[in-house]
């Protein structure tokens, strides 16, 4: 049985009084460190207009996607990111990939 890639959808808001710049300066941060990740293949980060911020990753696997996210949490490096977020507006949710195009 094949195991889908799962795709890791968090929400999110910044901080009160965190600039769009100022928190794109902390994502090489956070690039970097998922290179380092078993099982990843790509992250979209994006914006709507009510300024609720969506990070679509892609992950090989579930094990994969949690090992990560136990990982990025206790990584000190990663502060200058996560200080930039609102705590209370951060939602994640893991859905299998079921279908995908790219031109």
């Amino acid at each position: 049985m094949q195991t889908s890639n799962i795709i890791e959808i968090v929400s999110f808001k910044l901080a009160k009084s965190v600039s769009d710049d100022a928190f794109l300066n902390t994502i090489p941060l956070t690039s970097s460190f998922l290179q380092t990740c078993d099982g990843f293949i790509s992250r979209h980060l994006s914006k709507g207009d009510d300024g609720e911020w969506v990070d679509h990753v892609q992950w090989a696997n579930m094990a994969d996607a949690q090992s990560a996210s136990q990982k990025f949490m206790a990584d000190k490096s990663l502060l200058p990111f996560m200080e930039k977020i609102e705590n209370t507006s951060v939602t994640m949710r893991h859905n299998s990939l079921l279908h995908s195009e790219t031109p």
